[in-house]
């Protein structure tokens, strides 16, 4: 089933190929560089970017985003999970307060999901609407030049 940028149900069903498709992680984060240097080696293929607590006898080019820290201490692992995991929490929030105002400029209801098939874009009017915009673009450039020229 498909979800919307706020996560409810579209009501749309996936396409077989949506549904066979691989889905990859945004971020991955170790806690230990050392013991997971397959999975490290797996995220980089992928491109997925990596956040990994570094301690000195560990290669900082293990991560894409190292922290450095004592990858032994529990404190300190407890500390920056608990500090990444908070983050995660805002972010999450504030993509939901984007979405909710993103549907309100629209006029639509900010509880009940989106629903492309009703608020689709004319494609030959959003085309035309760029074809102005590129105009405006050109028209403002060959101004702004024949300004500088003149000076």
């Amino acid at each position: 089933m498909e979800v919307d940028m706020a996560d409810l149900p579209t009501g749309k069903s996936l396409s077989e190929k949506e549904s066979k498709s691989v889905l990859k992680p945004d971020l991955l984060v170790v806690l230990n560089p050392l013991d997971c240097q397959v999975a490290l080696k797996e995220a980089l293929q992928a491109s997925i970017p990596t956040v990994g607590l570094v301690d000195t006898n560990c290669d900082v080019n293990l991560v894409t985003y190292p922290i450095p820290a004592n990858d032994d201490s529990i404190r300190a692992t407890n500390l920056i999970c608990g500090v990444l995991g908070k983050a995660g929490e805002i972010g999450y929030q504030r993509r939901l307060e984007k979405v909710a105002a993103y549907k309100a400029s629209l006029g639509l209801d900010v509880n009940a999901p989106f629903n492309n098939a009703e608020n689709e874009i004319d494609e030959d009017e959003f085309a035309d609407q760029e074809n102005e915009n590129e105009v405006a673009n050109v028209d403002a450039t060959k101004k702004t030049e024949n300004a500088a020229s003149s000076n």
